[in-house]
C-alpha cells in the first residue's frame, strides 16, 4: 500500500508538473480511472478471498465495523 501511495504522490508532484493544457487534464483523468480500477480490483479480490476462506471474513466481523464505507 505504501508503494502505491508513493507512486501516486510522485505522479502528482513530479510527473504532472511538466504537463500543460489538455494533456494535463487527460493525464489526471487517466490516473483517476486507473485508481478507480485498482480500488475495484482490490474489492473484487478481497470478496473472492472471503468466499474461498469464510473463517477470515468471520474473524474480521468480530473485530467490529471497519471505517471504510
Amino acid at each position: 500500500m505504501a508503494g502505491i501511495a508513493f507512486t501516486i504522490a510522485k505522479v502528482f508532484l513530479i510527473d504532472m508538473s511538466g504537463l500543460t493544457g489538455l494533456i494535463r487534464v487527460a493525464s489526471f483523468l487517466g490516473l483517476g480511472l486507473a485508481l478507480s480500477g485498482l480500488a475495484w480490483l482490490s474489492r473484487a479480490m478481497s470478496a473472492r478471498w472471503e468466499l474461498a476462506d469464510p473463517s477470515q471474513a468471520q474473524d474480521r466481523n468480530e473485530l467490529g465495523p471497519s471505517s471504510s464505507a
